[in-house]
């Protein structure tokens, strides 16, 4: 029975199920839509199960709140602001990803807008000093953070007082960092350029062009760095250079200048400059044109600065001179001895005779063995265009010029002993009894110039002529020329047109002396390194009255001369001189050119 009844049950559903009728079917199935809501229901009951695991588990484990920092923590952390050592380190990057950035661009624009913002926040560094400002002074050491509105450059381009534009080499302190000069002085920046700062940059300009002719824009940039070089060797006004090279006052905090002296010898003929061609090359390998009429017969074989860049800065940085390499021959000049310009201002007071000078000239020449003088003033200006040396020209003016005639001409050496000589001195075997040689004469002069033996002397005493010892040296200077036969006197024409109208020999083969005593001119006499303030070359009347004094008294020196036999006293025309003049001399009979006013013209007739 049992068994029976089992698959009687089993059989029944089995029957119910045949039974069923798709109606059936379909109302026992479950709809898509309930499947997806059931499914959300799950989720969320999980997500639910999970918070409220979370909680759990916090509740358990206390220490993983989240964590609240104390203020005093913080504080010690320098969590609480931006230090500089991260504004320099972004600056740093900033730099080195823009060295040059289109200055119209949106970039520009952007950086140009947010920066004032980062260098405030190291003006405020340099102001409380200490070990972050030494972190952002290492981090921008040599980088380039200083932003120029068309990229940023490093400390070393940038000075407080740039001379000019002289971009892209060198700049001027940025508008957005003008007014945070101890920033600007704690991170490298200085007050001024060094020499060797503008020939870095004319070396970097050089290497850009690449060996190729640089274009106008860029020629007048490489005159402007040889300018401001040129400046630059020179002591800025008002400022005490000390012995390390610092400047002493001002109270500035700019790193100092550096001293001149030493970086003069390393700029000068290293210094790049424009030939005349605007190709960039050394300034020993580049010829300055300080001669240009003598500039014809040396074309083709010499190299020449460029144009805009001025002689004196040619000169400075070490170029050539023309005027040295084709009209004078260093082995045939001679330096000289030469009274400094303080020996003579001790004995100028002492030997205050100044209205007898003339009378001392004429001693000696009798003591030389003479047999004739001609003094005479010379009131013409004469052209100073070819002269030996460009400071010569402020000794083109008047002057007195003294000539020997027969006898032997004076050497050089004995020029020199004349300057310093002090009665009783001899002369070729000779004594010169009361006058003091040529020493009298630097009452209404501060160089003397003489033609004699065959060469031209400059004897510059406070170093104006000749560019001598710096004021406050010990010894002035003084040279000797050979006259080569005339052809000195040809080159320099205008050095020699004075002399010639003196009556010396350009040739140097006439047995005459002629010295030149150019009078003060009121520049000069303003001149701390003059002899003396006076300015005797404005004083004209006053000259003429003691060349008429000196010829009053010319039959008395004849009377107890024992060589000299003819004396003259000349006061020349006044002339207009032009560049080349070439004076024709005194006349035949030895009183000067036509229209000459002769005050003396005694004689001693000798019985042969």
């Amino acid at each position: 029975e049992t068994e029976t009844e089992t698959e009687t049950v089993e059989e029944i559903p089995k029957a119910v199920a045949d039974q069923t009728t798709p109606f059936d079917a379909d109302q026992t199935t479950p709809s898509s839509a309930d499947q997806t809501t059931s499914e959300e229901a799950v989720l969320e009951e999980e997500r639910e199960s999970a918070e409220r695991a979370t909680e759990t588990t916090l509740r358990e484990h206390e220490s993983l709140k989240p964590m609240v920092l104390e203020p005093l923590l913080i504080d010690r952390l320098g969590w609480h602001r931006l230090g500089g050592a991260v504004v320099a380190a972004q600056l740093l990057e900033l730099g080195k990803s823009n060295p040059s950035v289109d200055p119209d661009s949106d970039l520009a624009r952007v950086i140009g807008e947010e920066l004032p913002w980062a260098y405030a926040k190291l003006a405020e560094t340099a102001a409380n000093g200490g070990a972050d400002l030494d972190a952002a002074g290492t981090i921008l050491g040599d980088a380039r953070w200083l932003w120029t509105g068309a990229g940023f450059v490093a400390s070393a381009d940038v000075a407080v007082d740039c001379p000019g534009d002289l971009r892209p080499y060198l700049h001027g302190v940025p508008t957005e960092l003008a007014a945070h000069s101890e920033l600007l002085a704690a991170l490298g920046v200085r007050r001024r350029f060094s020499p060797e700062d503008f020939a870095r940059a004319a070396s970097a300009l050089a290497k850009d062009a690449g060996g190729a002719a640089l274009t106008e824009e860029k020629v007048e940039l490489a005159a402007a760095l040889a300018e401001a070089a040129s400046e630059a060797l020179a002591p800025p006004p008002n400022v005490d250079t000390t012995r390390d090279g610092s400047v002493d006052g001002g109270g500035s905090t700019y790193p100092s200048v550096p001293d001149t002296a030493r970086v003069a010898n390393t700029v000068a003929g290293r210094f790049a400059l424009p030939d005349h061609v605007g190709v960039m090359a050394p300034a020993a390998e580049l010829v300055n044109n300080d001669a240009d009429w003598l500039l014809e017969g040396a074309r083709g074989t010499i190299r020449l600065v460029h144009p805009s860049v001025s002689q004196a800065a040619a000169e400075v940085l070490g170029a050539r001179s023309l005027r040295d390499m084709f009209a004078v021959d260093k082995r045939s000049t001679d330096r000289l001895p030469c009274p400094s310009a303080q020996t003579l201002r001790r004995l100028l007071p002492v030997y205050n005779d100044s209205a007898f000078f003339l009378a001392d000239v004429a001693e000696v020449a009798d003591a030389a063995g003479a047999g004739g003088i001609e003094v005479a003033l010379d009131p013409n200006t004469y052209p100073a265009r070819s002269l030996l040396l460009p400071q010569l020209a402020a000794f083109q003016g008047p002057a007195v010029t003294v000539k020997f005639t027969g006898g032997a001409p004076l050497q050089p050496e004995e020029i020199a002993q004349l300057l310093s000589a002090a009665a009783p001195f001899k002369l070729r075997r000779r004594i010169v009894r009361f006058g003091n040689g040529l020493v009298t004469a630097c009452h209404v002069t501060d160089a003397v110039f003489a033609v004699s033996a065959g060469r031209l002397c400059v004897f510059d005493p406070t170093g104006q002529a000749l560019g001598g010892p710096k004021e406050g040296g010990s010894d002035g200077s003084a040279k000797s020329y050979s006259l080569d036969g005339g052809k000195l006197a040809s080159r320099f024409i205008d050095q020699f047109a004075p002399f010639i109208a003196a009556g010396a020999d350009p040739a140097g083969s006439g047995n005459c002396t002629v010295i030149r005593f150019p009078l003060r001119t009121e520049d000069q006499a303003s001149n701390p390194k003059a002899l003396s303030p006076v300015a005797s070359a404005n004083d004209a009347e006053a000259m003429r009255d003691a060349l008429a004094t000196f010829a009053a008294d010319a039959h008395r020196i004849l009377l107890f001369a024992s060589s000299l036999t003819d004396i003259r006293a000349v006061c020349r025309r006044e002339t207009p001189l032009e560049a080349g003049y070439t004076p024709t001399g005194p006349t035949a009979e030895g009183g000067g050119e036509k229209g000459d006013e002769v005050l003396a013209g005694d004689e001693v007739l000798v019985d042969d």
